[in-house]
């Protein structure tokens, strides 16, 4: 019988410890994914036939109470709902808890569709329109033990980025 009893609380303080790691993987995997991003200026580079290059900054902003890693970070790019190209990025960076970070992002447009979109915002800005701006993809993140891929999903304008 007391071997019993012994072997009954081995077996449910293992479980606790267990449900106490999967509880602590939980939590942090919910907090790395709330971490916040925004296009804070744009810079353009080099010009080829093939390409148009440029650098985002993007700010990002981690709301948890300890330090993340992001690890890469890319998204498509897109003008008015067309993809004109892709952000990516695949060095390592620390952000601090509570803390935000600029992290300029080399851009890879076609320009083709960039030029297209260019007369499109010329004719959008004498007609007092906005264009739309999105990115979508995706951050790899992690803290400690946890990792986690965040989608990345933000819209904007063309007037509230260069307002920022």
């Amino acid at each position: 019988m007391r071997r019993g009893l012994t072997t009954l609380l081995a077996l449910s303080g293992l479980g606790i410890i267990g449900y106490a790691i999967y509880r602590y993987v939980v939590v942090q995997k919910n907090l790395l994914s709330q971490f916040t991003y925004n296009i804070v200026g744009v810079k353009f580079g080099s010009v080829t036939i093939n390409e148009i290059s440029a650098d985002l900054n993007i700010r990002l902003a981690n709301v948890a109470d300890f330090e993340i890693n992001v690890n890469q970070f890319y998204v498509d790019i897109y003008i008015n709902n067309v993809r004109v190209g892709y952000a990516q990025d695949n060095g390592s960076f620390l952000l601090a808890a509570h803390g935000t970070a600029d992290i300029p992002v080399s851009v890879k447009f076609d320009p083709q569709i960039v030029l297209q979109n260019l007369v499109d915002l010329a004719i959008f800005s004498s007609a007092k329109s906005d264009m739309a701006v999105g990115m979508h993809g995706y951050a790899q993140v992690n803290s400690g033990i946890v990792s986690v891929t965040v989608p990345v999903d933000y819209d904007s304008t063309v007037k509230q980025i260069m307002s920022s």
